[in-house]
């Protein structure tokens, strides 16, 4: 079981499997849990692609699975809940998804496909 200190009192706070949120019982600060604080085979470890708004998918983290669908958290720290159907694995992205690179941070955006990982 992983046991956290709350940042702002000190408590100990521990978080349900497949939560990487937490909420500290005493002080009520909510705490995001980093993969750091899990062992490299828990399923928060793992990153997915997840479809956002109907258009583009973005590396995300599944924050709690559903029978149909998936509550992620995207790098960027938006939380959406995403259908199972829209979120594949990153060997699959890497296979059928077609990619954008920003070209020297330019904001020039180029599509391309990853050939090797």
């Amino acid at each position: 079981m992983i046991v956290l200190k709350c940042e702002m009192c000190g408590a100990n706070i521990s978080p349900r499997i497949g939560i990487v949120f937490a909420t500290c019982d005493f002080c009520g600060t909510v705490v995001i849990i980093g993969k750091s604080d899990l062992d490299a085979t828990h399923p928060l470890t793992q990153t997915v692609f997840a479809r956002w708004k109907k258009k583009y998918y973005y590396p995300a983290t599944i924050v709690e699975d559903y029978e149909n669908h998936s509550k992620v958290l995207y790098l960027d720290g938006d939380v959406a809940t995403v259908l199972k159907e829209h979120i594949i694995s990153l060997e699959e992205a890497f296979s059928t998804l077609q990619f954008q690179g920003n070209w020297k941070q330019m904001g020039l955006f180029y599509k391309g496909r990853i050939t090797n990982f």
